[in-house]
């Protein structure tokens, strides 16, 4: 099992918006998965695997959990998840499992990010 640790605030996926005949994702968000990417790179990920995985997520903010700001588990996660495809697993259909993760209050904000293979 691998844990990497992104400082920083975790931010939420958003859905794609529309520009006239364009679609484009929040910049807000990629700036987020481009730095959970190269902290996953400096873990080692470099390959792709078509194996089953194990994710667990744990986000921490200087704020409560249930604050509307914090942003909702299942879009902090979902920005995990698609930030690792092609990078850890081949797409994140992958993930078959979810580990116990959840939101909580710190004074270091940071996404914390276990991975482990499932043995098939």
């Amino acid at each position: 099992m691998n844990l990497i640790t992104v400082p920083g605030a975790p931010v939420s996926w958003k859905r794609a918006k529309r520009s006239f005949d364009h679609s484009y994702t929040d910049p807000l968000a990629a700036m987020h998965m481009d730095r959970i990417r190269a902290f996953a790179r400096n873990a080692g990920y470099r390959r792709p695997m078509a194996a089953p995985f194990r994710l667990t997520t744990r986000f921490y903010k200087d704020m409560p959990p249930w604050d509307l700001r914090f942003g909702d588990w299942d879009n902090l996660t979902k920005i995990v998840k698609d930030a690792l495809n092609r990078l850890v697993w081949e797409d994140d259909r992958w993930v078959v499992r979810i580990g116990e993760g959840g939101k909580f209050t710190d004074s270091v904000p940071r996404t914390e990010i276990e991975i482990e293979q499932i043995p098939e």
